[in-house]
């Protein structure tokens, strides 16, 4: 094949415009070098505020050109973590969520021995100067992977919150912990539920009252189960003129309740008839203890200093049966005795607080 001048000229030109296809990277592709970087090592944790490039030159690394980069940025954190920036991991943004007491602890001793790490706060801001190579990928220019940890990490002033921010924030955490209350209460009212309809499904063998001659004529076992009911009824009721008071509220409230009710009855029923199968495994005695009584009211203001109303008079114990707050699972298992409330009520079951009232903070009858 003959060489003709053109076709020389031709290879010339190809030859240098590949050459002078490597560039040294703009200003914003450098910087995009960092974010990517700063986004993917600290899941979100730290962003980029300010960067500027200070100096810049080509260099060859065995064969392969790169970009030497001398930098200062500023970077600041979005929650409390560690920072893993230690020299032997190089230039690294990776950052963990540490233990509540490993942040108590390093707050207050900064030399205390807890996993390693910085342990920087929320809006916390560090400004970063050094030195580093960028390479060429068909993707972009990205920082080596070999690039040498900052030279300076310096400690800016940690930047102030405007009033409205901070009271965001605060509602913000009051969201979330309600949210989380909210779902362990979902999680504790199924639970309850379920053991609810369990104890629906179990048929009544035997029922009896607490007090009178059936309950003193029973065996023993069922007299231990009466024993434990009294004990209950002892801790929760207190009788007055020719009533029974109680007090009650949620778990989840300050609000106290005193419950009145006229003709208070405390019934045991037995579960099942247990079985040699049981006996063998432990089970000795199950039920529940069920009070009842013919007609009650409250006062939805016992924590109040000042004068105390009624409500009207209901049949039953209306509410608090409803609630099953004054409904309880009994169990005698290898030889220990265990009692349960059975609290379901309106989708609610984050549990109650009994309690017997004392006989002068009941108002006038």
């Amino acid at each position: 094949m003959k060489t003709t001048p053109l076709s020389i000229v031709f290879t010339v030109c190809l030859l240098l415009a590949i050459g002078c296809s490597w560039r040294p990277p703009s200003d914003d592709e450098t910087k995009n070098a960092f974010t990517t970087k700063i986004e993917k090592e600290s899941e979100g944790r730290i962003k980029l505020i300010e960067f500027r490039k200070t100096a810049g030159q080509i260099k060859d690394t065995a064969g392969v050109k790169v970009y030497h980069l001398e930098y200062e940025f500023t970077i600041e954190f979005t929650a409390d973590c560690k920072w893993l920036h230690q020299e032997t991991l190089g230039l690294s943004f990776r950052t963990n969520l540490p233990p509540a007491a490993d942040a108590q602890a390093q707050l207050s001793d900064p030399s205390a021995p807890v996993n390693q790490g910085e342990m920087v706060l929320k809006r916390d801001r560090r400004k970063c100067s050094g030195g580093l190579d960028l390479e060429q990928t068909e993707k972009g220019w990205s920082i080596g992977t070999t690039s040498p940890a900052p030279a300076s990490i310096v400690q800016l002033e940690r930047r102030q919150q405007d009033p409205y921010e901070k009271a965001l924030e605060a509602a913000n955490e009051v969201v979330r912990e309600k949210t989380q209350a909210l779902e362990a209460a979902r999680k504790a009212t199924k639970a309850a539920e379920q053991k609810l309809r369990d104890l629906q499904k179990m048929p009544v063998v035997k029922e009896i009252p607490i007090f009178g001659s059936a309950a003193e004529a029973e065996t023993s076992i069922f007299k231990e189960a009466t024993q434990q009911a009294r004990a209950i009824l002892d801790h929760d009721w207190v009788e007055h003129s020719d009533s029974w008071f109680s007090t009650y509220k949620r778990n989840d409230s300050s609000h106290t309740i005193l419950i009145q009710a006229k003709d208070l009855k405390a019934t045991l029923a037995l579960g099942r008839v247990i079985t040699a199968a049981d006996r063998l495994n432990g089970l000795e005695w199950i039920g529940w203890l069920k009070i009842d009584g013919s007609l009650s009211r409250s006062t939805d203001s016992y924590d109040d200093k000042r004068q105390k109303t009624w409500g009207k008079w209901e049949d039953g114990l209306e509410y608090t049966a409803k609630a099953n707050i004054y409904a309880y699972f009994l169990r005698k298992m290898e030889g220990k005795w265990t009692v349960e409330r059975i609290e379901v009520q309106n989708g609610y079951s984050g549990g109650y607080i009994t309690s017997k009232p004392l006989v002068s903070d009941i108002p006038p009858l």
